[in-house]
């Protein structure tokens, strides 16, 4: 094939921007990059800026190469935020990647990261990861300039990154760097 999507076997199901950067899905789960890579927002292991598309790495992914890999568990859907990015897959789990310093990645810390890394559980009921609960998987992910949002199935919405304006809606204008629970109008 000559160009990304042209694989009628394996479309692209969707497309997410970022700033300065491009990612698409594919039909099979894996997902594809281009554009700054500065932070390494691109996801294949350097800072290096790609014009063409390149796939994105495993990272912390229990794939074989990339991300979305695993037939068993691809990738969903995907939101690209300024410089981030975060990929939710079939059993429910969220990974990210990219820049960090908000604590967008939701991996408890600052630090940009240039290969997927899988988003901790914060406030979420899991074990360790966000998502990882079986019976609450989280069902919707989105992402805007610094900050990040899931959704699990059993309704509760979790937020981290960015906060100074109050967009988690946690009641505070802390950024976060791992998710906390939404307040709805009644819980605040």
């Amino acid at each position: 094939t000559s160009y990304l999507g042209d694989n009628p076997i394996n479309p692209i199901k969707s497309i997410s921007s970022g700033y300065q950067s491009q990612y698409a899905l594919l039909s099979d789960g894996t997902v594809y990059s281009f554009g700054n890579n500065s932070n390494g927002q691109l996801g294949n292991g350097n800072l290096v800026n790609q014009y063409t598309p390149v796939k994105v790495l495993k990272g912390a992914y229990a794939g074989t190469t990339y991300l979305g890999d695993n037939p068993i568990n691809p990738i969903v859907s995907i939101a690209a935020r300024y410089n981030g990015y975060l990929a939710l897959l079939t059993e429910g789990s969220v990974y990210s990647f990219g820049y960090n310093n908000e604590g967008q990645l939701g991996i408890g810390n600052v630090t940009n990261q240039s290969s997927p890394v899988k988003v901790l559980e914060g406030a979420y009921s899991g074990t360790t990861y966000l998502g990882d609960k079986i019976s609450n998987p989280i069902v919707s992910i989105s992402g805007r300039n610094g900050t990040s949002i899931a959704i699990s199935a059993d309704g509760f919405v979790f937020g981290f990154g960015f906060n100074v304006d109050g967009q988690i809606g946690d009641s505070t204008f802390i950024n976060r760097s791992s998710p906390v629970f939404m307040h709805g109008v009644n819980d605040a």
